[in-house]
């Protein structure tokens, strides 16, 4: 697969969904403010940017062969004991608990996350510390380049595998496609729920129309408020959901995974108490370090409530329903 596959099947009609697997792989590809870019046509035949490209279907699904939340070991309600983490954090600050006990007990060298943007949009940062992993927490609801920086932290540091990556089930897909050219098994994975994200730009472009200058978080509390909330140091701001809707990425749509399934530790916002995370333990390298960090004390968890075991399976199979009839259009 080449460059240009990416250029015409992806880019040009409008699918990048801006997870940065293609940059940092060679020169002809970048990520700037939000977007993918490319610089320079490339012709060789086989590209890696195409190649872990999540967006690039070769056929369409078979929605009948499918879990709903895919393969897992066990899931239940999880929060930090750290008040500090907890009130840095977004809900239950589950995965910034986590990243700080794998960094200071050497389990990790590396964390890659979203930063909160600056002047530009959030992107990758690789961080090595408590305080560096607080100052990255918190949800951003808009695309992010992060996968750049995890190969560009792989080029800097050579192949390190003691890494754990944080990402949106796109992203988690890439990395997936990663592992099948390259030895990334040791990596963790922990993916995060998503719905959907929105155009970073067209995010930014929204908030001046509204007269609303920068924001320090944002959040979408659970039904039935239908709001989109816009948090400024003190205060918040509510913006019907429905006036957000048309800024989702257009790539979002041909999404079938509402919890990153290729993931180690899946996580997310737990319906009815925003106080906790769900937490879906996929796999046993997953289990053994969030096992290790529960055994010390550094999060703690209760039973999931089969109601909300069971909202989150239909809302994930609609989920792949959407995206699978929208694949199909793509291949009629």
């Amino acid at each position: 697969m080449s460059q240009s596959r990416l250029i015409e099947e992806v880019i040009k009609n409008g699918l990048c969904i801006n997870c940065g697997a293609c940059v940092g792989l060679c020169p002809y590809m970048d990520y700037f403010d939000g977007k993918v870019v490319v610089l320079d046509p490339c012709t060789y035949k086989e590209g890696r940017c195409s190649q872990f490209c999540p967006q690039i279907i070769d056929a369409p699904p078979d929605i009948n062969r499918v879990s709903p939340i895919g393969r897992y070991i066990e899931v239940f309600a999880s929060r930090a004991t750290d008040g500090e983490i907890r009130e840095k954090a977004q809900y239950g600050g589950t995965v910034s608990a986590l990243l700080i006990h794998l960094l200071e007990k050497g389990f990790i060298s590396y964390a890659v996350l979203t930063d909160k943007g600056n002047s530009h949009s959030p992107s990758g940062r690789w961080v090595k510390s408590k305080e560096e992993v607080l100052d990255c927490a918190g949800s951003r609801y808009s695309a992010s380049g992060s996968l750049s920086r995890f190969n560009y932290l792989i080029k800097d540091k050579g192949p390190l595998k003691d890494i754990c990556f944080v990402g949106l089930p796109c992203q988690i897909k890439a990395l997936d496609k990663m592992s099948s050219k390259t030895d990334l098994s040791k990596i963790l994975k922990i993916g995060l729920f998503c719905t959907w994200s929105l155009d970073y730009r067209s995010l930014r472009e929204f908030l001046i129309s509204k007269g609303i200058d920068g924001a320090d978080g944002f959040d979408i509390p659970p039904p039935p408020l239908q709001v989109f909330r816009i948090y400024r140091k003190n205060s918040h701001i509510d913006i019907p959901l429905d006036e957000i809707r048309p800024l989702i990425q257009k790539g979002c749509s041909i999404c079938m995974d509402m919890t990153s399934e290729l993931s180690d530790i899946s996580v997310g916002a737990m319906e009815g108490d925003e106080g906790w995370n769900t937490v879906i333990i996929r796999t046993e390298m997953g289990k053994e370090l969030f096992d290790r960090a529960l055994k010390e004390g550094i999060i703690e968890i209760k039973e999931l409530p089969e109601k909300n075991l069971s909202h989150l399976k239909d809302s994930s199979l609609n989920k792949k329903k959407r995206g699978a009839n929208n694949i199909k259009d793509l291949f009629s």
